[in-house]
């Protein structure tokens, strides 16, 4: 479990954004990062066991939780390039989490929490259910869509 002192230290990181250049101060932040999201991904996997285990039906079973979404040195590499920096607390979430989806319902609840499971869609329970869906491809999509917007904007 990652010390109290640790979790300071990675909340005084996060506040200092103009450091990131800095190949210490990178390497830290995201050592200390990468052993929080590991905490964190042994909870995810308990919690998607025991959702399955319960019943609960997820919206994209596939999605559930995907450790193995991609290297990212390729990608950090190309971005930092064009003076793109993909925020530490993402990549440590990317390489020690990866993706989670947990979107879905419970065939016992009275209602469906999402859309198309169980309902007709008119009675929905509109849940705010842990989506963070990441991974190589999705950030080339998310890059290539603001380059292109940074274009039609500069133009007008």
């Amino acid at each position: 479990m990652l010390s109290p002192s640790k979790r300071t230290d990675f909340a005084v990181m996060v506040g200092q954004p103009h450091r990131l250049p800095d190949p210490e101060f990178k390497t830290e932040a995201m050592t200390i990062a990468r052993e929080l999201y590991a905490e964190i991904r042994a909870k995810v996997e308990i919690l998607v066991s025991e959702l399955k285990a319960a019943g609960y039906v997820f919206a994209f079973p596939d999605c559930a939780h995907v450790t193995n979404v991609g290297d990212l040195s390729e990608w950090n590499e190309a971005a930092d390039h064009l003076g793109i920096h993909l925020p530490v607390f993402l990549q440590a979430w990317i390489v020690e989490v990866g993706s989670v989806n947990l979107m879905g319902s419970h065939p016992a609840w009275p209602k469906s929490a999402y859309s198309g499971i169980g309902t007709n869609g008119n009675d929905v329970w509109y849940t705010d259910a842990l989506v963070l869906e990441v991974g190589l491809e999705h950030l080339r999509g998310e890059f290539e869509d603001w380059r292109l917007n940074a274009k039609e904007y500069a133009a007008t």
